[in-house]
């Protein structure tokens, strides 16, 4: 099954730092690509080009678009690499396919899929 890189950045899609840079350099992010799946990767933004947060009820917006691309796109399994300004209980009508990091099962408990080991 294909794995999708899913990453958070600006709404400008500087992919500059963090797991923004490594879907860019090694997962297909495409520069000034803020949203959506470019590649092997999906972008979420959860700042504006200068750096700040923006409200989170367009994060949740966001969010909630990935999920409903997820659930559209069951032969691939997207995996959350960057949990940054993300909330885990944005995530409660995730699909099967989308995996989160281990240290989210204190909050989701076991009926969602994760991804590594907790630290």
């Amino acid at each position: 099954m294909k794995e999708i890189f899913v990453f958070t950045t600006d709404t400008v899609g500087q992919h500059s730092k963090g797991a923004a840079k490594v879907a860019y350099k090694k997962h297909g992010a495409r520069w000034g690509m803020a949203y959506g799946q470019y590649g092997n990767s999906f972008a979420i933004p959860v700042k504006n080009q200068d750096g700040q947060y923006i409200k989170e009820s367009y994060i949740d917006g966001f969010v909630e678009g990935f999920i409903n691309y997820a659930a559209i796109n069951p032969q691939w399994d997207f995996h959350l690499h960057s949990t940054e300004r993300l909330d885990p209980y944005q995530f409660i009508n995730a699909t099967g396919n989308i995996l989160f990091p281990e240290e989210w099962r204190r909050y989701l408990g076991d009926t969602y899929n994760y991804w590594g080991e907790i630290k």
